[in-house]
């Protein structure tokens, strides 16, 4: 699914790790937007998305580290991506910031666990905007787990980790 326009959010009350996961996601995602939702209705948020046709993306967590997207789009409806982990790196947020991300290239090749392929999709799925700068998909089978990553100049921003 390809989406115009992308609305990252979080739980009423977030931990850091969630907050700071939703801020690097929309600084990554070609227009991406970051909303603090306080006290705003998932109802609320959703006819928000209608309006502007975009799709909201609600981070979700399991004792209060982020354990996934919950995605809600007007035409295909809500979808989950869970991950069993997710790392960011320390200084992703000023790299992100400081550059203009125009697309993220997703490879061709499908992941191995199902989880993995989901979020593959999901980032495909993401907007192109008229930015210059581009963000790599990286996809790693190490020991017993697959790791998806978008990378960024170099630098690894977020991973997210999957076991099989």
């Amino acid at each position: 699914m390809r989406y115009n326009r992308v609305i990252y959010t979080t739980s009423r009350s977030p931990s850091p790790r969630s907050r700071s996961l939703a801020a690097v996601m929309s600084g990554l995602t070609p227009n991406g937007v970051k909303v603090s939702r306080g006290k705003t209705s998932l109802a609320a948020l959703r006819q928000i998305g209608v309006s502007q046709g975009a799709a909201i993306i609600l981070v979700y967590e399991r004792h209060g580290n982020p354990a996934g997207f919950s995605v809600w789009d007007s035409v295909v409806g809500e979808k989950r991506i869970g991950f069993d982990g997710v790392t960011l790196e320390k200084t992703t947020r000023r790299l992100v910031d400081s550059s203009d991300i125009g697309k993220i290239n997703v490879p061709s090749k499908r992941a191995s666990t199902n989880m993995a392929e989901q979020m593959r999709l999901f980032l495909e799925g993401l907007p192109a905007s008229a930015g210059r700068g581009q963000a790599q998909v990286l996809i790693e089978e190490k020991d017993n787990r697959e790791t998806v990553s978008v990378e960024l100049k170099g630098v690894k921003c977020v991973s997210f980790h999957f076991r099989r």
